[in-house]
């Protein structure tokens, strides 16, 4: 019995763990940046398993937001010119904290809050952020 209830637990808690996602609301992790960060922006993290996402990138600058690329997960992978790019550990880090379970993933960012949130799941990513895309 005492078995299969702590297999129950550790079931309960990799679900938790499966099913977290950037939350609404929560603070953005803390980055150490060398300037601070505007008080609007995107965060848009990414790995080098998420292949060609030229189309994404050039939909993310159509937004005209201050862009913050976070290549997590150990494999540099460029990101354009026009955003702050941080990579290696402080990138896989500040995903972790961020709660992101899946790349991409785009987070908007309103004075220091989580205030939308886009994964690829057929949404566009203007309406699942609240957002205008300026073409």
């Amino acid at each position: 019995m005492r078995k299969w209830i702590q297999t129950c637990l550790i079931a309960v808690g990799l679900l938790g763990i499966a099913s977290a996602t950037p939350k609404l609301g929560n603070p953005v992790p803390a980055l150490n940046l060398k300037g601070a960060l505007p008080e609007r922006y995107l965060v848009a993290l990414y790995s080098h398993d998420c292949g060609d996402i030229s189309d994404l990138w050039k939909e993310v600058l159509s937004l005209r937001l201050p862009v913050l690329a976070v290549n997590a997960e150990g494999v540099p992978t460029p990101a354009p010119a026009e955003t702050l790019l941080i990579q290696g550990e402080t990138a896989t880090s500040f995903s972790r904290a961020a709660k992101v379970t899946v790349y991409p993933t785009l987070i908007l960012v309103e004075e220091g809050q989580i205030v939308g949130v886009w994964e690829p799941d057929g949404t566009g990513i203007p309406e699942a952020l609240g957002l205008k895309s300026v073409q």
